[in-house]
């Protein structure tokens, strides 16, 4: 598609705000914790190659993906300098492409370990390998007792070569009680989490007979659980200027990266009586002036945010009317009355000294930050800016 094309609407990447988080998380982290970037969902929605390309610019080497098109855009982007971990394990058919390209693999049990043994001993190549041991979240993982088991093949064998040994935490962005919090399995909270990670870096340790890369905190652990930052911390929500726990970003020293921005393509007013949007949910009282963006639910604007969903024209907070329709919402121009067809109106980000958060965005449909930013990344174009 040619560069050259107007897009009405636009997602702007704030460089100096990405390039901030990035330096405050290195300070959050310590010296000796390398910050890793997690790159999965194009970077958060934000743009894969263009985050990868800013950070690796300000010194970020380790980069983290899950699939081998994400793999494939960072090589296209950084060489064969970067180092990436793909995160999540890798089936038979994925195992050239990920030697070509490379990548450090997390292994999760003994059958990911024998099924990529079977393929390393046919090729005569070694792999470097992350061991991911389940300390609690009950997703990805080595069971604790199983990983024990294995750790002496990890210390005889030449087929892989173990670079790192990992967990992930399940909470990192609450504030757990005193007491901590009741889960399968017992009591635990963040801190017993990382405690039984601790014991995990000891076991290893003394078996191994090695000091591999220890990795287990994240955006919620750097900013908080100073103590979970071992040898790397993978940051991802924190790295794209939200706080994990729902916050205003800058009280916790974060700048938000992604804004929305967007035009009016009509304004018009509606008498009393009229309604709004597919099933006339809407009915107008007064007449009313309204506009209508270009953005709808297939942009990631979804239909559930129409309850309490505002945006930004003129510096004003104009609420959503109606269903958001798949590439259409109408929104209360009542607070503009300046507003006039091809302004500027603003979905995400800052106008006039106003703002409008991804946290509040998650706020109206009932969903979370990540969502909000995935979800808008999918099809609205991209663009790099400076301050």
């Amino acid at each position: 598609m040619p560069q050259s094309l107007f897009h009405p609407t636009q997602i702007h990447l704030k460089q100096s705000a990405l390039v901030h988080n990035y330096h405050f998380l290195k300070s959050k982290a310590g010296s000796h914790s390398e910050v890793a970037a997690v790159v999965k969902a194009d970077a958060y929605g934000h743009g894969l190659k263009a985050v990868a390309r800013i950070l690796f610019q300000e010194g970020c080497r380790t980069f983290c993906i899950v699939s081998l098109d994400e793999a494939w855009g960072l090589r296209q982007e950084l060489g064969r300098t970067a180092r990436i971990i793909k995160l999540i394990p890798s089936l038979p058919g994925e195992y050239t492409d990920g030697v070509e390209l490379g990548l450090e693999q997390v292994l999760v049990n003994r059958e990911d370990r024998l099924s990529w043994g079977e393929f390393l001993k046919k090729k005569g190549q070694v792999l470097p390998v992350h061991l991911k041991v389940d300390r609690g979240m009950g997703r990805l993982g080595y069971p604790y007792r199983e990983f024990i088991e294995d750790l002496p093949f990890f210390r005889d064998t030449t087929l892989f070569r173990v670079v790192g040994v990992m967990s992930h935490l399940p909470a990192s962005e609450e504030t757990p009680p005193e007491k901590g919090v009741k889960g399968t399995g017992g009591i635990y909270h963040t801190s017993a989490e990382i405690g039984r990670f601790e014991q995990v870096v000891e076991t290893v340790r003394v078996i191994l007979n090695a000091t591999p890369a220890l990795h287990i905190g994240n955006s919620g652990t750097a900013l908080y659980y100073p103590r979970s930052c071992f040898d790397m911390v993978r940051t991802g929500l924190a790295l794209y200027g939200a706080d994990p726990r729902g916050g205003d970003p800058r009280k916790a020293g974060l700048e938000p990266v992604m804004e929305i921005k967007t035009h009016l393509v009509q304004v018009r007013t509606l008498d009393k009586g009229a309604t709004i949007g597919y099933g006339r949910t809407h009915h107008v009282e007064q007449p009313t002036r309204v506009g209508v963006i270009p953005v709808g639910y297939a942009d990631g604007f979804f239909r559930s945010f129409a309850r309490g969903g505002q945006i930004l024209v003129g510096g004003q907070y104009c609420k959503v009317l109606g269903r958001i329709s798949m590439n259409l919402t109408s929104v209360d121009l009542g607070r503009a009355p300046a507003a006039r067809q091809g302004d500027e109106a603003v979905l995400l980000g800052q106008q006039s000294g106003a703002e409008i958060l991804a946290a509040e965005i998650a706020s109206w449909g009932e969903t979370i930050p990540y969502e909000v930013f995935t979800s808008f990344g999918r099809l609205i174009p991209h663009r790099v800016v400076q301050p």
